[in-house]
């Protein structure tokens, strides 16, 4: 995690001058995370149904879900001076912080307030996260005040209180394969749902079975030749 927002952060700040030269574009970035397939669900389109159809072997996925939703509308916070995060992953980062597994000043982190994000969130804000692009800021935004990074150890708190509160419509994100416990441990209504799923394909299975014919048992029995 700590490698891919570095490098993607690192792009964001030797790039923009290229591609605003070569397109005339301001270069921006925004980091979320969507966990599946509990909250959000891939989708194979209907054009690449038919595709596979006529043999073509291609595959193509569309991703759909709160987080899908959550991460389009936090790109639109996005700044060339600023790397936007969403909440999970912000609370990710200051967990990694807190347990020192990647330094502390390996990231400038944010608080830009409370934002309302159509159809994400509750009804106050959802709350979002920046990391400061180093060498970013022109002339002009250096004359403007830059907020204070939070401390590490409130931006935690108030993250882990807000993703375990159920009100706001959103979850801590879990890794199931990760060593770590804060990472991998699964939320009591995504293992209802896995239960559910494998009650549906256990209740499939069973009617399968009931439509089999069920095998031949005891001895063959021949019946003789018709007399002539």
């Amino acid at each position: 995690m700590r490698v891919s927002i570095s490098a993607f952060r690192d792009a964001l700040r030797s790039y923009p001058a290229i591609v605003e030269r070569k397109f005339g574009l301001r270069l921006k970035g925004a980091c979320w995370l969507a966990g599946f397939p509990y909250t959000n669900c891939p989708i194979e389109p209907r054009k690449q149904q038919a595709a596979l159809a006529d043999g073509d072997q291609a595959l193509l996925l569309d991703f759909i879900g709160p987080s899908m939703d959550a991460g389009f509308r936090i790109a639109q916070l996005a700044e060339p001076k600023r790397l936007v995060l969403s909440a999970d992953l912000a609370w990710m980062l200051f967990e990694a912080i807190h347990d020192t597994k990647i330094p502390s000043d390996s990231f400038e982190i944010h608080y830009l307030g409370r934002k309302h994000l159509k159809g994400v969130g509750p009804v106050d804000g959802y709350p979002v996260f920046a990391i400061g692009i180093p060498e970013a800021h022109t002339l002009e935004d250096k004359l403007a005040p830059h907020p204070t990074p939070p401390r590490q150890e409130q931006a935690l708190e108030f993250l882990r209180d807000f993703l375990g509160n159920e009100s706001n419509g959103l979850r801590r994100p879990f890794i199931v394969t990760d060593p770590n416990p804060n990472y991998s441990a699964v939320p009591e209504e995504c293992m209802a749902w896995q239960k559910r799923q494998m009650e549906v394909e256990q209740s499939t299975q069973s009617v399968d079975e009931l439509r089999e014919e069920p095998p031949a048992t005891g001895k063959k029995l021949v019946l003789p030749s018709p007399a002539i």
